[in-house]
């Protein structure tokens, strides 16, 4: 539920979270409203972060699976699967480290 608090809307984990279902176009600027400094950091680790692997980064933060993210975005399982291991090389994550506690510290 959103809320105004000094002249600004305040959101909760829940709208992000249901922006991110429905594959809004409000998504990713709500999301870093709510986890401001979630890109940045990111970015400080990959220069070259694309929007498509900093939205694949937000949906991994908030927990979603493989089978999630495919649904929410229209997209084959198989097809998360590789962005998510494009994502691994494009971070430099060993193979061995979980994606979602990777994600988490940031």
């Amino acid at each position: 539920m959103k809320k105004k608090l000094n002249g600004v809307f305040q959101v909760n984990i829940e709208d992000v979270v249901k922006l991110a279902m429905d594959n809004g176009v409000t998504f990713i600027p709500v999301f870093r409203q709510f986890f401001p400094f979630f890109y940045d950091n990111l970015m400080e680790v990959n220069p070259n972060m694309t929007n498509e692997e900093f939205k694949l980064c937000a949906l991994l933060k908030l927990g979603f699976t493989t089978k999630d993210i495919a649904e929410y975005n229209h997209l084959a399982v198989r097809t998360v699967q590789g962005r998510k291991n494009r994502l691994r090389k494009s971070f430099n994550i060993p193979s061995d480290t979980d994606l979602y506690i990777w994600i988490e510290n940031f």
